[in-house]
């Protein structure tokens, strides 16, 4: 009865407090975040990380893009697709390109690395950044690996609601709910020019 009367209070100011827009990468569904929402854009950032960034992807050219997450590093997720040219955000600052570290001063995300690159494939965990590598580039192959402990982290159903999300994308996701059986199940489907040589 307590959690019904709060929530009665809090529901009315929640309404009051929305943001005027969002830029929502699945517009134009509406979430309840805010009055407005727009389509996701080019995303913009500073001319000295850009000019970084620009060097640094022209001169080491990775092939993949991978978004880490849960319990899966970028590293593992690499190894285990027989990927061995990647790049990976880090939470921390800078960005991993083939397990070196690289602009550890600056924050850089995943779509910034899109903005500035096609890279031949994007693989990760359930990450909207895995939707906007898709809106983006239309065709590129995008992998979602999924694992047990996003559903301790967020919740019982997380991984299929990300799965029915994720799929209007082109988004693809294995069959497997065990994590080495999804890397058995994409790692035939890695275009030929990424995986590391035999």
């Amino acid at each position: 009865r307590t959690a019904l009367a709060k929530a009665a209070l809090v529901i009315p100011q929640l309404r009051a407090l929305r943001a005027d827009v969002e830029f929502n990468l699945f517009h134009p569904m509406k979430t309840p975040y805010a009055k407005r929402s727009l389509p996701v854009g080019t995303f913009p950032f500073a001319s000295e990380k850009r000019r970084a960034l620009e060097t640094l992807l022209a001169a080491k050219r990775p092939s993949a893009l991978v978004i880490d997450g849960f319990d899966l590093t970028a590293e593992r997720i690499a190894r285990d697709l027989g990927v061995e040219s990647y790049v990976a955000t880090r939470r921390d600052g800078g960005i991993d390109i083939d397990g070196r570290v690289y602009i550890e001063d600056e924050i850089i995300c995943a779509e910034e690395v899109l903005a500035l690159m096609r890279p031949e494939l994007v693989v990760g965990c359930p990450s909207t950044s895995l939707a906007a590598a898709r809106c983006l580039h239309e065709d590129l192959p995008t992998f979602c690996i999924t694992t047990p402990e996003a559903l301790r982290i967020r919740g019982p159903c997380f991984n299929a609601i990300f799965r029915r999300y994720a799929e209007r994308f082109g988004i693809a996701l294995a069959r497997s709910d065990d994590v080495a059986g999804q890397f058995d199940e994409f790692r035939p489907q890695i275009p030929s020019a990424v995986p590391a040589c035999a």
